[in-house]
């Protein structure tokens, strides 16, 4: 049994006709898996962070990691400027696929795929058991009930304003 909790699930590949010559697939994404690479945050006209999760391979595939990137004020770049590596993540966002020619390497002059994703939602694995623990409280049981038997807003209510 493998110890990687990593994984993913895509979608059809596509490409934005006229704008990028053909050259670049996308498809959408929904990936897991542990931050090996500790996410980087840099400034580029907006903030830019980087990371990588391991997925493991696809079937057929050769590559093991999905490098991430997420942009500005938006809250999966938020939320992945908290993150640290070894936390285990769930994404969902856009996988491009690019073509590039190495210049040095045992790749120079290959023609080779380059893989990335642009996170649009990320939760942290970690979020979802305190968030279990929490609601498993009485307390919190009880600020749940007393939210659902609250007085219905007059916008929100189901009688109009003759009382039928």
């Amino acid at each position: 049994m493998s110890a990687n909790v990593g994984g993913y699930i895509r979608g059809p590949w596509w490409r934005y006709i006229y704008t990028d010559d053909e050259k670049t697939r996308r498809c959408f994404v929904i990936a897991w898996g542990n931050i090996v690479i500790e996410p980087l945050e840099r400034y580029q006209e907006t903030s830019v962070t980087r990371f990588t999760i391991k997925t493991g391979r696809g079937a057929g595939r050769k590559e093991k990691h999905l490098h991430c990137v997420s942009y500005g004020d938006r809250m999966a770049n938020i939320v992945a400027k908290a993150c640290e590596k070894g936390d285990v993540v769930l994404l969902c966002g856009t996988w491009t696929e690019t073509q590039k020619t190495p210049k040095k390497g045992r790749n120079k002059g290959k023609t080779i795929p380059v893989y990335e994703c642009t996170v649009n939602i990320l939760v942290p694995m970690g979020l979802i058991g305190f968030l279990l623990d929490l609601y498993a409280t009485p307390e919190a049981q009880q600020m749940v009930n007393r939210h659902k038997d609250a007085v219905p807003d007059a916008w929100e209510s189901d009688y109009d304003d003759y009382g039928i």
